[in-house]
């Protein structure tokens, strides 16, 4: 079975999708809760919407930390003029006002065509 989150009507709702189509679940809460509470999908009466309409959200909707590793290009190793090393994972926390979902993101200055 394969869980995604979604948009509706600016709310994250919780489906399953089959085939080629998204079936909401019944549960109120995002894919962490729904997996913490240890439930058994159940779905809702809300009809099937095709995967080419569906609105989707992050798998995730607060991750607790987000891992970075940007040395597995030579381009990133020359630009960090040897102040990280391939052996020294830096952790970045998660500011919790960082965007969500797909549509959220917004493409920045980078003249690389990175975010």
């Amino acid at each position: 079975m394969k869980l995604a989150q979604y948009y509706l009507g600016g709310h994250i709702r919780l489906g399953c999708i089959m085939g080629d189509v998204l079936n909401p679940l019944r549960f109120p809460g995002d894919l962490m809760e729904y997996l913490m509470a240890g439930a058994q999908p159940e779905l809702s009466s809300d009809p099937s919407i095709a995967l080419n309409e569906v609105r989707w959200a992050s798998p995730v909707s607060r991750p607790s930390k987000v891992m970075a590793i940007g040395l597995n290009y030579r381009d990133h190793a020359d630009e960090s003029k040897g102040t990280c090393h391939a052996s020294g994972v830096r952790q970045i926390p998660q500011q919790h006002h960082w965007p969500r979902g797909f549509d959220h993101v917004e493409r920045g200055s980078d003249p690389k065509g990175g975010l």
